[in-house]
């Protein structure tokens, strides 16, 4: 999973921003989400364009000091500088405490730390200034997941799908732990 977690943050960093400045109270998400959540399952292409147009929303942001922050830490992240992500990615809160994917970068910095409680607690204001990032919530699973608390973090995958219907490792991570907690898939 972390190799998986790094690769995603490598590719971000190669993707070229849209020229369009956005966060999490972008308008066009309300539109995306309401796709993604009325795509047939069998639409995978689209629903992968979709969440790269959510993920692109997110994290832009009109200041380009943020911007430049952000992608500091991005590519100390792919590159296993963990303290220096983190730093970049704390800098970036600083800076604007309410953009939402600099709190969930940082989450996940610590999550690949291993540092669980510091990356729930960054999840938490994630989900309090973007409800239905589902990156955040599907990170909370593995965190609590990580923590032994399974139960938990069936639930957070459970809330990750039915924001987002259409990511194949939260449905896995679900029937993992339904099988280790002895329910019925």
């Amino acid at each position: 999973m972390r190799e998986l977690i790094i690769a995603s943050v490598a590719m971000l960093c190669m993707a070229a921003p849209l020229p369009v400045v956005a966060d999490q109270d972008d308008p066009r998400l309300e539109e995306l989400f309401d796709e993604l959540q009325q795509l047939d399952p069998r639409r995978g292409q689209r629903a992968r364009e979709i969440q790269a147009q959510i993920w692109h929303i997110w994290y832009l942001h009109e200041d380009a000091r943020v911007n430049q922050a952000m992608e500091r830490g991005l590519k100390a992240l792919a590159q296993d500088r963990h303290e220096d992500a983190v730093a970049a990615f704390t800098r970036v809160i600083d800076l604007d405490g309410d953009f939402a994917e600099a709190w969930n970068r940082r989450a996940t910095t610590y999550y690949v730390m291993g540092r669980y409680d510091d990356s729930l607690s960054d999840i938490e204001r994630v989900l309090a200034l973007e409800p239905r990032h589902f990156g955040a919530l599907a990170g909370r699973g593995l965190c609590l997941k990580a923590l032994g608390r399974k139960r938990e973090a069936l639930k957070a995958f459970q809330r990750a799908l039915e924001v987002n219907p259409h990511r194949e490792g939260v449905y896995l991570e679900i029937i993992r732990l339904r099988s280790e907690l002895g329910q019925a898939a």
